[in-house]
């Protein structure tokens, strides 16, 4: 019965897939760090479409925690990694509800992804073909975090594979640093809450934490707490198009997907990734809140999941094409929030932005 059920929904992936995302590329993009389990972990996980599979990479190192065996490596509920020993992520991602094991069974739980070898020095340079793994439609893994554990999977117990020693959030991979053409990765599942742990790029040292939640009437309230920044500076905040974090420009230009001109919210017209900037202090501590109708996370194509949220240097100035706002100093890929993460910031932070600029440019 459960076979009926996993081909009746791929078949429905499948038709999903041919009506919403008709180009073939499909890549996702992960940058994995450690958890307090292990924190020297680092490394990067891809995940490329490769005809009825998809084809996942593991390159990692700094691994301490066993080496020498096999680990086993799932993809988790939630792309939710404000835990430090990564418990935020949840479950495996299991929404066809089946029985945990290991590929290439189809009786498994969707992210499921098996025992990853892990040489004596602590790294894995793996590649795998999985089936069941989907990068678009409603099953897709884009905004769901990975997990690497600490021992080997043995393909029965969901609990074997011990602590949680690395995570990161699954986004859309920017074509140019994976030598693809292009890219239809999208997030379909309904949440009315999405998280972004902001972090630094190298030589900075801002982080912190955005909060994407839609309210009953549409409209979706983004919070954001900041840390470690110089006092009472402003900086601009965008949505950039690929939730790939790499490096400080593999999040690409602003999320733009209705070919706007650049503006400050509310001016119109802008990118959908225009948020203007960051400038209000408390305590030493940078606080951000703002309304959009724009974004739509029940939705498909106005959907931020699977996105990149960066945070720059300096000011926008509301000036095309970007906001002349400076490097990115630090980045995240927004994911699904796991609903039980206390995710409550400052509701009382101002959240006038100065359009005045914008309004100068127009005129």
């Amino acid at each position: 019965m459960k076979a009926i059920v996993l081909l009746s929904l791929l078949v429905f992936t499948f038709a999903s897939k041919v009506q919403i995302s008709p180009v073939p590329d499909e890549i996702g993009h992960c940058e994995i760090r450690g958890t307090a389990n292990d924190p020297a972990i680092r490394g990067t996980a891809t995940f490329m479409r490769s005809g009825s599979f998809v084809l996942m990479t593991l390159d990692v190192s700094g691994i301490s925690v066993n080496p020498g065996i096999e680990h086993g490596v799932h993809i988790h509920q939630f792309g939710d990694i404000t835990s430090p020993t990564g418990q935020a992520a949840g479950p495996h991602y299991n929404p066809l509800n089946m029985t945990h094991g290991c590929p290439p069974s189809l009786e498994r739980h969707l992210g499921d992804t098996g025992n990853w070898n892990v040489s004596s020095n602590g790294t894995i340079m793996e590649s795998k073909e999985l089936n069941l793994i989907e990068l678009s439609g409603p099953l897709s893994i884009i905004g769901r975090a990975l997990i690497i554990h600490s021992n080997t999977d043995d393909c029965m117990n969901e609990t074997s594979s011990g602590q949680r020693i690395a995570q990161c959030v699954i986004g859309i991979a920017n074509p140019t640093f994976t030598n693809s053409t292009s890219n239809n990765a999208a997030a379909f599942q309904p949440t009315n809450k999405s998280v972004c742990v902001l972090q630094p790029t190298m030589g900075n040292t801002a982080n912190g934490i955005v909060v994407f939640e839609q309210l009953e009437n549409g409209t979706v309230v983004v919070r954001a707490r900041i840390e470690d920044l110089a006092p009472n500076s402003t900086h601009g905040f965008h949505i950039h198009q690929f939730g790939d974090i790499r490096s400080p420009t593999s999040t690409g230009a602003h999320w733009n997907p209705f070919n706007q001109t650049h503006s400050i919210p509310p001016a119109l017209p802008s990118h959908l990734g225009d948020m203007g900037n960051v400038y209000y202090y408390e305590d030493g501590v940078a606080y951000y809140l703002h309304s959009f109708d724009s974004f739509q996370l029940m939705g498909v194509v106005r959907n931020p999941i699977g996105h990149a949220v960066a945070l720059h240097a300096s000011v926008d100035d509301c000036s095309d094409p970007a906001g002349n706002s400076g490097p990115r100093i630090a980045q995240c890929v927004i994911g699904y929030a796991n609903p039980a993460t206390d995710l409550a910031l400052d509701e009382s932070v101002p959240s006038f932005q100065d359009t005045s600029r914008c309004a100068t440019l127009r005129t």
